[in-house]
């Protein structure tokens, strides 16, 4: 993605009153600062209207107001000086989005922390356990205000738009991985809004408990495939000999937590093995679609090459 006009990123500031110079953050699409607003921090978030519209960032506002009201630590949203969540800039030919959030309290989290261990992955489990059960009592405020369904991602709707660098035999099993999932029920207790990204760089410690925030990806889905997701995510962080007994380990331990707080039938976590599968097919397809968006230098393609090598050999991820 082009780099944000400065005036933009001004403009978002103001509309927001955020103070001092802002700090470019890590993301996907350089477009997420931290600055200070009434000298708390806070996050400013721009959007380019190509990536996300109105009705789409105000239904992920909507999701995250909903789960902090049901007790879940989230990073609220904040209003804009003129007392709105969302702010529209218009630079040129182009139409961009500004919205701020609080900034995570508690401290993070990684695989040579001391807080990872087998508390912390019960005490994940447990906020997405309750982030699930909340899933099945929202309801969006407006039609037209709502999150995405997972078929709705534009590779499933166009494949003619498939990377050419997957290959034949990557797109076969990404057509295969869709049909698995349409063929699958969508029973309430197991299907609803999801964070669809919850790993480990995505949450905060604070307190005993999670803060939970990066909302921006969150679609309707299935609770075995949200669990799949951080597990995938977490079994990143070990050796290719370790992957088993970890991702045993960790499962154990989240799923503790999780039915603690949410009931999920077995036939569901006998499903999060194949879910998480089916996360390294998408990672894949993701970053194969994205490359050239993102930019990836040499280190980053050598590894999405030897993903591609492992899916096409049917490799399992884990052996559980």
């Amino acid at each position: 993605m082009e780099q944000i006009p400065e005036q933009v990123i001004r403009q978002a500031s103001d509309f927001f009153g955020c103070l001092g110079p802002l700090r470019l953050m890590e993301s996907s699409y350089n477009n997420v600062f931290e600055a200070y607003q009434d000298h708390h921090p806070v996050i400013l978030k721009i959007m380019p209207r190509t990536i996300a519209d109105v009705d789409a960032i105000m239904s992920e506002l909507e999701w995250v107001r909903f789960l902090g009201s049901r007790g879940l630590k989230v990073c609220s949203p904040t209003l804009s000086r003129q007392g709105q969540f969302v702010e529209n800039i218009v630079s040129g030919d182009l139409m961009y989005h500004a919205l701020c959030f609080e900034k995570s309290q508690g401290v993070s989290v990684g695989p040579k922390g001391p807080n990872w261990n087998q508390n912390l992955f019960r005490t994940w489990g447990a906020a997405m356990g309750t982030m699930h059960a909340a899933a099945t009592q929202f309801r969006p405020s407006h039609p037209a205000i709502r999150r995405p369904y997972w078929y709705e991602y534009a590779l499933f709707n166009n494949l003619n738009d498939f990377p050419k660098s997957g290959g034949e035999m990557v797109r076969k099993k990404w057509i295969d991985a869709a049909e698995w999932l349409h063929s699958l029920p969508t029973p309430p207790g197991a299907f609803g809004l999801i964070h669809n990204d919850l790993h480990h760089y995505n949450f905060h410690v604070l307190d005993q408990g999670l803060v939970l925030f990066d909302f921006g990806d969150c679609e309707y889905g299935w609770f075995s495939y949200d669990i799949a997701i951080s597990a995938y995510h977490a079994v990143q962080t070990v050796s290719l000999e370790d992957r088993t007994t970890f991702a045993k380990q960790f499962i154990s331990a989240f799923l503790e937590g999780y039915l603690s707080r949410h009931n999920l039938e077995p036939e569901w976590i006998q499903l999060i093995p194949k879910f998480i599968e089916y996360r390294r097919l998408f990672s894949l397809v993701f970053f194969l679609h994205h490359a050239g968006t993102f930019g990836v230098d040499d280190d980053t393609w050598k590894a999405i090459m030897t993903m591609k090598a492992e899916v096409e050999r049917d490799e399992p991820y884990i052996k559980c």
